[in-house]
């Protein structure tokens, strides 16, 4: 059955936001390919705080679109472009996103420790005798090297696997390889693990990216690496408190609770039409509910930026997860919430 133009189906029909299984089983060697001719065309350093707020805050919009339009009917013209512009973005997105976590997790391998008999004899039983002597040789080649040289040597070399096992021998590398305090292990796993479940079909990229911007290795978030990204500001933290209340919308109408961010002053008419016409927003930050959801010392932040009283703080219940904090497992189907990030990566230790 054709998709009806304009309608939400119809616009949001990109592989983005289905899983597919059919990434992992191709050739790491497409993966390297892509990204070297992306590093050529799509030059320059995002900054993670307005990515992250772009993608969050449109898809927040979206999802109210949602709620109120069935998926096979056409759109108002009015909100055509606030369902383009999302799709747009999520492509986008991805693309810069999965390159960024294939080579951060490349680069961070090469701080492995010698490894035992045990471990290798698992390696091999999980791979298979080729792709374990593949995936070992290519291990050897950058462990211990200088950071470009571990980059260099993925571009230039990768070793003759598909996507999904080098995620895999990724993930293998952080959850049970010895690494230093501040290198690698648990946290350097799951942030892995996050582009393995996407090439492996757990979830789609749509999922990668509402995960990716929580990921946190030993130090921080993952966005400090100098590649794709520049560094994540102070208030990044912040901003991912009021994704979790849903209260990104609000900072179009009154940016005051976090004014270092950019926002891009298109979102910003989207926002406000999104408000006028279907109502369903919230008008401005509500500092309790932002409180209630933060993580860790950002509850103080919180607390006094909005004078929230110890009467208000002691009487607010913690709201039950908008959704499961375990991580999935390869195969296991996880349920999207359009509007929350998973909250399971920003504190790992």
């Amino acid at each position: 059955m054709p998709l009806i133009p304009n309608s939400l189906n119809h616009i949001l029909a990109v592989p983005q936001r289905q899983p597919d299984q059919t990434v992992g089983s191709l050739p790491l060697s497409n993966l390297t390919t892509g990204l070297k001719a992306y590093d050529g065309t799509v030059p320059g350093l995002r900054h993670p705080d307005t990515e992250a707020f772009n993608f969050y805050t449109l898809n927040h919009l979206v999802g109210r679109l949602q709620s109120v339009f069935h998926p096979d009917e056409p759109l108002p013209q009015w909100a055509v472009p606030i369902v383009t512009d999302y799709r747009d973005t999520l492509v986008d997105q991805s693309v810069r996103l999965a390159f960024y976590l294939l080579l951060t997790t490349t680069r961070e391998s090469r701080h492995q420790h010698s490894h035992t008999e045990r471990y290798e004899e698992k390696h091999k039983a999980l791979f298979g005798n080729d792709a374990h002597k593949a995936l070992m040789a290519f291990a050897s080649v950058v462990t211990n090297k200088g950071e470009s040289s571990a980059i260099d040597t993925l571009k230039k070399h990768p070793p003759d696997v598909t996507i999904d096992q080098y995620m895999r021998h990724l993930s293998y590398v952080f959850h049970s390889g010895k690494f230093s305090g501040g290198y690698g292990g648990h946290p350097w796993g799951n942030i892995a693990d996050c582009l393995w479940g996407a090439v492996n079909g757990t979830y789609s990229l749509e999922v990668m990216v509402d995960l990716g911007y929580a990921l946190a290795h030993n130090n921080g978030p993952v966005f400090n690496k100098g590649m794709l990204y520049h560094n994540y500001s102070g208030e990044f933290m912040h901003l991912l408190d009021l994704q979790r209340a849903g209260m990104l919308p609000a900072l179009c109408l009154d940016s005051s609770p976090l004014s270092s961010l950019d926002i891009d002053p298109t979102i910003t008419q989207m926002a406000k039409r999104v408000q006028t016409e279907l109502g369903g927003l919230p008008d401005k930050v509500d500092g309790l509910k932002v409180w209630q959801y933060a993580i860790g010392n950002n509850k103080s932040h919180w607390k006094n930026k909005f004078n929230l009283s110890h009467e208000q703080t002691s009487g607010a219940k913690k709201p039950a997860a908008a959704a499961p904090t375990k991580k999935p497992q390869a195969g296991e189907a996880i349920p999207y919430h359009p509007n929350y990030t998973v909250t399971l990566l920003e504190h790992t230790r």
